[in-house]
């Protein structure tokens, strides 16, 4: 199973592509909102039934990891702070393999987030708290261009898909 970081800054399309990976047959983790989360026993099963469905619960409600034996072909970790943390680097190899970055010009980043009910202010504020496109490429193993329409987007999407799971 190979497992990707994705990123990108706020408004580039990262969850979109995420959703995308999705379709393609994807396993996508939402990092940013389990780091929200602080988790007790109950909800961690929760999140283990959320993230691969309840078929993975046992009748007593206990995670059955046989279940879980059957990966999917690639697991995403949606992540915005990929480049400024050490999530999903994991000191036993089991973390992300490739990266993934989503890019659009800062312009059309900043119309997105607006149009998603965001103050254009504090948009650029994040936008600046961010690592820059060279700071995220310079970790890149794939780099999708999101200027342009989702159809275009989908196109990248579905070579990277290829790209990604090629025997070999």
């Amino acid at each position: 199973m190979l497992v990707v970081g994705l990123c990108g800054g706020i408004g580039a399309g990262k969850s979109t592509v995420a959703d995308l990976l999705a379709g393609h047959g994807a396993r996508v983790i939402d990092v940013d909102a389990l780091g929200r989360e602080v988790l007790t026993h109950d909800d961690v099963r929760a999140q283990v039934a959320a993230a691969f469905g309840d078929g993975v619960l046992a009748a007593n409600g206990s995670v059955d990891r046989a279940a879980l034996a059957a990966p999917p072909p690639l697991v995403v970790l949606d992540m915005a702070v990929l480049v400024e943390s050490e999530l999903g680097r994991l000191s036993d190899g089991r973390g992300y393999s490739q990266v993934v970055v989503v890019e659009a010009d800062p312009e059309v980043r900043l119309g997105r987030a607006v149009a998603r009910g965001m103050d254009a202010d504090d948009v650029r504020a994040r936008m600046a708290a961010q690592a820059t496109d060279a700071e995220r490429r310079a970790v890149a193993d794939h780099v999708l261009t999101n200027d342009g329409d989702e159809e275009s987007l989908a196109r990248q999407v579905a070579a990277l898909w290829d790209r990604l799971t090629e025997p070999g």
